[in-house]
């Protein structure tokens, strides 16, 4: 009976499995889209944080961005006044 911990270090992925350069340059530009306000710096967005809700970030997270997602899907959609 083959040994289970010697013939997984044995078997080689095939060269499919292997993402393509352009694969890898997708998956690093998804990387840089992730979190688009991360060239800025950090005082400028608690500032423009504080413009927006009026008090500083309670919690900072990794991703920027996130923050701003969350912030809007916080927020209550104000009803239209106009009349169709």
């Amino acid at each position: 009976m083959p040994n289970p911990t010697t013939s997984r270090l044995l078997s080689f992925p095939s060269f499919t499995d292997w993402p393509s350069e352009e694969q890898r340059l997708l998956a690093d530009l998804d990387k840089l889209r992730s979190d688009a306000l991360s060239d800025i710096g950090l005082s400028e967005f608690v500032t423009r944080w504080r413009w927006i809700v009026g008090e500083p970030p309670a919690v900072m997270l990794e991703n920027r961005s996130e923050m701003i997602r969350i912030l809007v899907q916080s927020m209550p959609i104000a009803s239209s006044t106009l009349m169709l």
